[in-house]
């Protein structure tokens, strides 16, 4: 197989896919929505194709201006697909890229102290296709954590939501209707 679409394969999997799939975990925390698994894999595809779109035009209208690009994109697909709240959404957006900075910096540190920071930089600087592939099976370790985190958290909301719903929404909260 030709390394270049070994390198769109990887990179699109393992990195678009699988930190789009991160932030629409997120969105549904923050929308405390229940996921559906077509909606999870669809709208993981959509993000991630808006994702690398963001990203190729990168290059020709600055670097962080694609960052913002990409979460108002995600923000109004979501707002239209979900018919969730605009600002819940941006929180979840912006939370996962956080979430993603922090894994990244502790994938980073953890890499360099296991092949060294000068080996790690030839292969994070490399523009052969070879560092690239590289690169990006490197950087599975934070898209991995990413994931893992949005479900524990996911799972504690809708654990925490059933509760509530088991006790007439009394659960941790005071009813409204007490403060009458």
């Amino acid at each position: 197989m030709d390394s270049r679409i070994v390198l769109f394969l990887v990179d699109s999997i393992l990195g678009y896919f699988l930190q789009s799939m991160g932030a629409v975990v997120s969105i549904h925390i923050a929308s405390k929505r229940h996921i559906k698994a077509r909606d999870l894999l669809l709208m993981s595809i959509v993000f991630g194709t808006v994702a690398y779109l963001c990203r190729c035009i990168s290059e020709y209208i600055g670097f962080g201006l694609h960052t913002i690009l990409m979460i108002a994109a995600f923000v109004l697909i979501a707002y239209a697909w979900l018919k969730t709240n605009i600002i819940n959404n941006i929180f979840a957006v912006v939370s996962s890229l956080i979430v993603i900075a922090l894994y990244e910096g502790l994938n980073y540190v953890t890499l360099s102290a296991i092949l060294g920071e000068e080996s790690l930089k030839i292969i994070l600087e490399g523009a052969d296709v070879r560092n690239q592939i590289l690169k990006s099976l490197l950087g599975c370790p934070t898209n991995i954590m990413l994931l893992i985190t949005a479900f524990i958290v996911y799972k504690v909301v809708m654990l925490r939501i059933s509760a509530k719903e088991l006790d007439g929404g009394k659960s941790g909260t005071v009813d409204s209707e007490q403060n009458k």
